[in-house]
């Protein structure tokens, strides 16, 4: 479908071939296919182009952009941490300018289709609580998506994911299925994250990890993720931030900087439940039932906070689907830990 409105005078050229991929509850994800020698042209034209306070790209002109109405704003628009192909290289919009991730457009979207929630569900059989409420965590911050989508590479037909002290390889790009009790149910690309991780936590002989598989059992390398903390998490994903860990003995000073952060899009916030009493009394204060309530011994990502009802929002892992709304003064009975990350 031919859009109606005009695009910079230079860039006419690309609605012969626009396509506008997928616009899914507001998150626009854009694909652009163009001849190869009039890729750079393109590229050069898109980086010049209007961007919005909230470093969004616009690909149409200014005087377009002021008169769209939210909704064609989203459809014309690359909002930061949102990606975009072009011939076969993959953009993300890095607050506000483009950033080539080392994947093709084709292989992006099969991990990370764009009508799919990027969010990840804990596999039942799995200790990682730590990994995925950490990746939940980031997948609704700009800055945290731009991080994980950084950690994949292409070579050829083969893919690997970017770990500090080691790279992962996945032959053909393929993720080894199992049940889903002990991987994350979610998008085939943190599915592969999952893996990376658990390799490289288990200091296995080889970094490809099908031979790895073949040798140890699949089952077995998985098992690797029980038990961490979302600080390493975040130090696996970008080695270069900085968490803070606020103790549970500071109740007043948590709940301080939750209000202060959680909905900030550039702060990564997670809860690591811990008991500081005999089982029993845990299970006595908590109860069995998991959603309304906190686990013990489970980690959380902060989703936001409504000032007006004083309400903190907090995704399990377990249950990404469903938000656990927690009156404020409710979370302070909880015994947690909080994880702080400036993004």
């Amino acid at each position: 479908m031919k859009p109606s409105l005009n695009l910079l005078p230079e860039n006419k050229f690309v609605y012969k071939n626009y396509i506008r991929k997928c616009v899914h509850k507001g998150h626009t994800e854009l694909e652009f296919v163009n001849k190869p020698l009039k890729q750079n042209k393109f590229i050069q034209n898109v980086s010049s182009l209007f961007q919005a306070k909230d470093k969004t790209i616009s690909i149409v002109s200014k005087d377009d952009f002021k008169h769209l109405s939210d909704s064609a704003k989203s459809c014309f628009s690359i909002k930061n941490g949102m990606t975009f192909g072009c011939a076969d290289i993959t953009y993300v919009n890095n607050n506000g300018k483009l950033e080539p991730l080392n994947i093709t457009p084709e292989l992006f979207y099969q991990f990370f289709p764009p009508h799919m929630p990027k969010t990840a569900k804990q596999g039942e059989r799995l200790g990682d609580c730590w990994l995925v409420s950490t990746i939940n965590g980031l997948m609704q911050k700009p800055n945290g998506r731009i991080a994980i989508y950084r950690k994949f590479g292409q070579d050829w037909s083969n893919m690997y994911v970017k770990l500090p002290d080691n790279d992962v390889f996945f032959p053909e790009s393929k993720i080894l299925e199992s049940k889903k009790h002990y991987q994350l149910s979610g998008p085939k690309g943190l599915q592969m994250l999952e893996q990376a991780i658990a390799l490289d936590k288990g200091g296995s002989f080889t970094k490809n990890f099908h031979q790895a598989a073949d040798v140890l059992g699949f089952h077995n390398i998985m098992k690797f993720l029980d038990g961490g903390s979302q600080t390493s998490a975040l130090w696996l994903i970008n080695p270069k931030l900085k968490p803070k860990v606020v103790g549970l003995e500071k109740t007043n000073k948590q709940m301080s900087l939750i209000k202060k952060h959680a909905n900030k899009d550039n702060y990564f916030l997670g809860i690591m439940t811990t008991k500081d009493q005999e089982e029993q009394e845990v299970l006595n204060k908590f109860g069995k039932s998991f959603l309304g309530e906190l686990m013990p011994m489970h980690a959380f990502n902060i989703a936001g906070y409504d000032k007006v009802s004083n309400t903190v929002k907090i995704q399990d892992p377990m249950i990404p689907e469903d938000l656990i709304c927690m009156p404020a003064d409710e979370l302070k009975k909880y015994p947690f830990t909080l994880t702080v990350c400036k993004l």
